[in-house]
This record gives structure tokens, sequence and C-alpha cells, in this order.
């Protein structure tokens, strides 16, 4: 179970824990569920998914930000044009 939700073996503290969750009395499906609701799951999920993201997403520029924008926008309007529009 660890290899397929986490995708590595048990270290020896969860083992230990999700043992002694068994020898008490919780079920295998609350176990289970435990493992699927980690945040180590969800960490693991989150990266995959953004891994997917940077990869398939087409990229036509790579430059960044306010590389990208106009001057006009990164410099602010000339002043002639600002002048112009208050009169």
């Amino acid at each position: 179970m660890y290899q397929d939700l986490l995708g590595r073996n048990p270290d020896p503290g969860g083992l230990a824990h999700w043992l002694t969750a068994l020898n008490n009395g919780s079920s295998t499906f609350a176990v289970a569920a435990g493992i699927v609701i980690s945040t180590e799951r969800e960490i693991g999920l989150i990266r995959g998914d953004y891994a997917l993201y940077l990869g398939r997403l087409p990229r036509t520029d790579e430059r960044p930000g306010p590389a990208r924008m106009p001057s006009s926008v990164t410099n602010g309007p000339h002043a002639t044009s600002v002048s112009s529009r208050r009169r």
C-alpha cells in the first residue's frame, strides 16, 4: 500500500504507527483511509499535478512576466500622453 499510495517503502516509524492502530482494533479500511488522506500523499498528488502542468502546457514565451509586458505597462505612459489627457 505504501508503494501504491506514497511511492516508497514504509519507514519504521510509520509502519509501527499503522501496525499499532491495527493491533488496537482499527480496521484495515481505516488504516488505508488514513494513508490515503495523509499530508504526504496530498503533497505527492500536488507535485504530480504540477509536474504535468509544467510538462504539458504549451510554452511559446519563456521570458519572465515583466519581460513580456509592453513598455507602457512596465515604464508607465509617456509624459506627453498624460499631459494631453489633463487638458
